[in-house]
């Protein structure tokens, strides 16, 4: 069974709208170096935490973490038993760097992966990359899901 099969069997099992978007195959070519390493990776935007749930099922020894602006905090961290939900917003520098400097002392490196889910917007996923892209481990994957605009929101578009 090769590992694309896997992550795909993965997202049926988690149910990550990620499967949906048709993106795991997409993932699957730049994460599979990353499988059984001690990697670290950061979602920003969880929604229902499937995804996070994805990458701790799918990445053996890697330590995730997901941001989100809705307090998810107890199913997180409760789930299991170690700090993996930050409640914050991806458009502020104090907010991300709690979260850089929490994966930092625990680990003593830097993101191997960062995946923006986050709000769509254009300036905020350009704050977040401005941020956190030096804290990206040299080799590491940045990825930006889902670009929209206001103006697209407000005429019903989603992105």
């Amino acid at each position: 069974m090769n590992n694309r099969v896997d992550l795909e069997k993965i997202g049926y099992l988690t149910r990550t709208d990620k499967l949906d978007h048709g993106y795991l195959g997409i993932y699957q070519k730049h994460f599979e170096r990353f499988k059984n390493t001690d990697c670290n990776i950061l979602e920003l935007g969880v929604h229902t935490g499937a995804s996070i749930l994805a990458w701790k099922i799918y990445f053996n020894n890697a330590y995730v973490v997901g941001m989100d602006i809705e307090d998810k905090t107890g199913f997180f961290n409760n789930l299991w038993g170690e700090k993996s939900f930050f409640l914050g917003d991806q458009s502020s520098a104090n907010d991300l760097e709690k979260v850089i400097n929490e994966v930092k002392n625990k680990t003593g490196r830097s993101f191997d992966i960062i995946i923006d889910d986050g709000s769509h917007f254009q300036y905020d996923m350009m704050t977040s990359l401005g941020l956190l892209y030096p804290y990206l481990n040299d080799g590491g994957v940045y990825i930006v899901e889902d670009m929209c605009t206001a103006e697209d929101l407000k005429n019903g578009s989603k992105w």
